[in-house]
């Protein structure tokens, strides 16, 4: 519980009338607070990698490409705002501002044999 004393803080201190509250909740905050707190929480944008998917990798040594999102891009292109950095014979390294991404495919887990029967 909070008790606030009138009499006993300073002159002017809660709006210029003795005894009066001040007309601010402070539970809540105002527009300008709000926009304060949304510039600060710039951070928690969403991550703007998770709108691109990889579809392949088309690897020459000379002029190297990839497919993500069912188009062909090669080194310095742009997508959704992101540039394509690298590519390499496994991974494509994207940048977007100051953050690098390294997106790549998984690691098949399904093991083909060699020579099995009935080939």
């Amino acid at each position: 519980t909070l008790i606030i004393r009138p009499d006993l803080l300073p002159a002017g201190v809660l709006g210029g009338q003795a005894g009066s509250l001040p007309a601010r909740n402070p539970f809540t905050w105002s527009p300008a607070q709000l926009a304060r707190f949304a510039r600060a929480a710039g951070a928690a944008q969403p991550d703007p990698f998770t709108k691109l998917k990889l579809n392949g990798i088309i690897w020459t040594a000379e002029k190297p490409m990839v497919i993500i999102n069912n188009r062909q891009l090669k080194k310095g292109d742009r997508i959704e705002g992101i540039t394509v950095a690298q590519i390499t014979k496994e991974a494509v390294i994207l940048v977007s501002g100051n953050t690098k991404r390294i997106v790549q495919f998984p690691t098949p887990s399904i093991k083909l044999s060699q020579g099995a029967e009935g080939d």
